[in-house]
């Protein structure tokens, strides 16, 4: 596995499809970082609730896609009704 496809890997969900949480968790992280850079070098005031608002949304995100990582449910087939059936992840 090259470094790229270990970075695209980063952003992929179970079924190998790139998700948007992990996504826009990466790049509020990196804007959070550089105005952290920014403001310490014009030595600025960044707003408290500023902070924790973004920190917040990255923390949802990471978190809500770490639980689809974990509650992925696999269909396994359908039954003469042509309902699908729902196989649970073993734990």
């Amino acid at each position: 596995m090259t470094k790229k496809e270990f970075f695209i890997s980063l952003f992929k969900d179970e079924r190998g499809n790139i998700s948007m949480k992990p996504v826009i968790a990466i790049i509020l992280s990196l804007i959070l970082g550089v105005v952290f850079i920014i403001a310490t070098k014009k030595e600025l005031k960044i707003s408290d609730s500023l902070i924790m608002g973004i920190v917040t949304v990255i923390g949802i995100a990471l978190g809500s896609d770490t639980m689809d990582k974990f509650s992925f449910r696999k269909l396994i087939g359908s039954n003469d009704n042509n309902e699908s059936t729902i196989e649970q992840p073993k734990v």
